[in-house]
């Protein structure tokens, strides 16, 4: 092994792990040893540079204050300092960045993979690679989205952050297929093709872990982003922060022609098979009676459920296969959902009009009553879930609580055993709390994590799942959700006769002002209930065939067609279907690569709303902040101080009075809210869920903070008047 005694050294990055184009290589070099480069002493020279033009982007001087150099007598490494006006200079000449590049770029093709590389160049000038190592951090874009470097780079949007599926975790093949088959059937769009999958050259399209909207494309149709900015001030201001931004509205991104398959003729026949016109009449009905329609609505759900708790006893292989199983749940779903989503289209004009009172209204006192006017909804059943797992939680004293504070898994055991009535004396767990455990699995146990994933299991299977979230609700210091939501609701009902009131003091004037508050009142006391209605009953489906598919995957289990239980959500409904008729198929073969892409895709942690097809993730303009500060958005009102808690998964713990941090929140996520002292989210707009529930509990919110830019532990205050972060301290 040589000795190398490098004149600089440093490290580089085949791609940028600052935003995974993969076009561009990044180096951090300093004089002397690579160590304090890698170690992070020093503030080391930054270079990032254009491997497919062989010029320098970007040129940062760093203060190199120290050097190590190996000492020149007995061995070992000495620190010594540098003077102002070497630290002043660069490290690095174009020359030695174009050597240092073709080196870089020789090991990454020899991995076949973006690496990493520590370099030196010696007291004589030679460049040398010391070692190299793949990179773990860059975002594993679906190789089939991947345009050759050089070519006309494409822009992909993910829309089920901010809105649908509102996720940042990969979806699986099946996750895709079900969500798709279950939300076009349910609601009446018949036989429309599911997107297609083999590229991104499409204006929709499901990727390997997410589906993408292909904005170079339809920039051409005039959806551009900056048309799309317009739309997302109203739901996030984060994503619209992106697609306003310099990167997002280069000219470069809108593509010289539509895909191939953007026709007149397929244009027409998607048209015919929307159902515009009966979406129409649905929305009028329940815009036009919406007391009689709540009525109809709950009569249609006891049917639905009946109905798909019947085609569940039968089973998949009874009903011809996977395929119609899912058709029949879909049929027995639709007159439910298609009431549903009526009553939900009829809350989204309603609430749009709130949401802009509430951020642009003329008087403190309109942007107030806005405010109360989007909460306070009795009959809500994410409320009514919420509700219940409060007083679930409370039903079990505190003392067994910090008992199992730590072993939730053997709690549920005990539970359990309560439930079939095997518990010994000394294993009971009180009635109550067992009465009210087997009423919230017949009611709520449909749900769980990443509730439209047919792949992500349900409290009726895991039930340590939901031991995980209700914890948060034990104790005697935590606030009942029935009167937040009640008190909630005197407001909103405070202020809805005080906007009718001064219409009727102007009546002379402008009667139809009163008919139209009368009208948005009807509207808010029997119609708002409605609006996370459609999205949990999808979930309700979804568990259904959920059901259907373990099933099926017990069958293919035994007969040695899979590895192990999961993969079997790697597939789609009709590739399930075929392999249980066709025994040669080989289903493993299938899973393989989707099993390691979705795998990939979950290590690697990151969901960009936009990025490119050479992998970069495109970010907002960066904002001038006070140092200590993040400037977001005001959600939700209230200042609160505390420890930030980061975390990716509802079913993580947070402590009391700890400040709750996260990318984008659910109705999975609810139950944290009520324990924590205030929210701080990446993603979510003033109609957004976090927001709506961080007002609903009277925490202080802020959106619009990138989650890389706080650290676990730090001690902040939030301030949800302004919607600035203030950090304190570092853990």
């Amino acid at each position: 092994m040589e000795m190398v005694e490098p004149s600089k050294a440093g490290v580089a990055f085949s791609a940028n792990p600052l935003n995974s184009d993969l076009d561009e290589m990044v180096v951090d070099s300093s004089w002397g040893l690579g160590e304090s480069v890698v170690d992070g002493s020093i503030m080391a020279d930054r270079f990032i540079w254009d491997k497919l033009g062989s010029v320098v982007l970007e040129t940062k001087i760093g203060n190199k204050e120290r050097e190590r150099r190996v000492c020149a007598s007995g061995g070992g490494v000495e620190e010594l300092q540098v003077s102002e006006e070497r630290a002043g200079q660069t490290t690095l000449s174009e020359d030695e960045l174009l050597s240092l590049a073709k080196l870089v770029s020789s090991v990454e093709a020899a991995y076949g993979k973006p690496v990493d590389v520590e370099w030196a160049y010696t007291q004589q000038g030679e460049l040398k690679l010391l070692q190299a190592r793949p990179i773990t951090t860059i975002f594993p874009l679906d190789p089939a989205m991947l345009t050759k470097p050089g070519e006309p780079r494409r822009l992909y949007f993910d829309f089920h952050i901010a809105s649908d599926a509102t996720t940042i975790h990969p979806f699986t093949h099946m996750d895709l297929d079900a969500y798709w088959e279950v939300w076009t059937k349910a609601t009446g769009f018949g036989d429309i093709s599911h997107p297609p999958d083999d590229s991104g050259d499409h204006l929709f399209f499901n990727g390997a872990t997410r589906q993408y909207i292909n904005v170079s494309a339809t920039s051409r149709l005039g959806y551009s982003p900056s048309t799309m900015t317009k739309e997302y001030e109203q739901i996030d201001l984060y994503a619209a922060s992106i697609l306003k931004g310099k990167e997002a509205t280069n000219p470069k991104y809108k593509a010289d022609k539509l895909p191939d398959d953007v026709t007149f003729a397929n244009a027409w026949w998607l048209f015919r098979r929307m159902p515009l016109w009966h979406m129409y009449i649905m929305k009028n009905k329940f815009k036009a009676n919406p007391v009689q329609c709540g009525s109809e609505l709950r009569l249609l759900l006891t049917t639905a459920r009946a109905d798909m708790k019947a085609i569940v006893a039968k089973g998949p292989t009874s009903q011809g296969g996977l395929i119609e199983y899912v058709n029949a749940l879909a049929r027995a779903a639709f007159p439910a959902l298609d009431l549903q989503c009526a009553g939900a289209f009829l809350t989204l004009s309603v609430f749009k009009e709130l949401g802009r009172q509430n951020k642009a209204g003329e008087t403190q006192q309109i942007r107030d009553e806005a405010a109360a006017m989007m909460l306070g909804y009795k009959g809500d059943p994410l409320m009514e879930m919420n509700i219940a797992m409060y007083h679930l939680a409370q039903s079990l004293p505190v003392e067994l609580w910090a008992e199992y504070d730590d072993k939730l898994d053997d709690l549920s055991d005990r539970i359990q055993r309560n439930v079939e009535s095997r518990a010994s004396t000394g294993d009971k767990l009180p009635a109550a709390f067992i009465t009210s455990w087997k009423a919230f699995m017949s009611d709520f146990g449909y749900d769980g994590t990443d509730q439209l994933f047919v792949s992500s299991p349900r409290y009726h299977e895991q039930p340590v799942l939901l031991l995980q979230k209700i914890r948060h609700s034990a104790g005697t210091d935590v606030k009942d959700p029935e009167q937040a939501m009640l008190q909630a609701r005197d407001r909103r009902q405070a202020a809805q006769k005080a906007q009718l009131d001064a219409a009727k003091a102007n009546a002379k004037w402008y009667k139809s002002t009163v008919q139209a508050v009368l009208k948005r009142n009807e509207a808010l006391d029997e119609v708002m209930w409605i609006r996370n209605s459609p999205k949990l009953f999808q979930s309700e489906i979804l568990s259904a065939v959920r059901t259907g598919v373990l099933v099926c995957e017990t069958q293919l289990l035994e007969a040695n067609r899979l590895d192990e239980a999961g993969d079997v959500f790697h597939l789609k409904l009709s590739e399930v279907d075929r392999g249980l008729c066709c025994p040669e198929l080989d289903l493993r073969y299938l899973i393989a690569p989707r099993k390691a892409q979705y795998l990939r895709t979950k290590r690697a942690g990151m969901t960009p709303f936009l990025v490119d097809s050479r992998c970069r993730i495109l970010k907002p303009d960066v904002k001038e902040q006070q140092p200590g500060t993040l400037v977001g958005m005001a959600i939700a009102p209230g200042v609160a101080t505390g420890r930030l808690r980061i975390l990716k998964s509802p079913s993580e713990k947070i402590g009391r009075g700890d400040i709750l941090a996260t990318v984008v929140t659910d109705p999975a996520w609810t139950p944290l809210f009520i324990g924590c002292a205030a929210v701080v989210l990446q993603v979510g707009g003033a109609l957004q869920h976090g927001a709506l529930c961080a007002r609903e509990y009277g925490k202080p919110g802020v959106s619009c903070i990138d989650m890389a830019d706080l650290t676990d532990g730090m001690m902040v205050s939030v301030d949800g008047n302004t919607g600035v972060v203030t950090i304190l301290a570092e853990e």
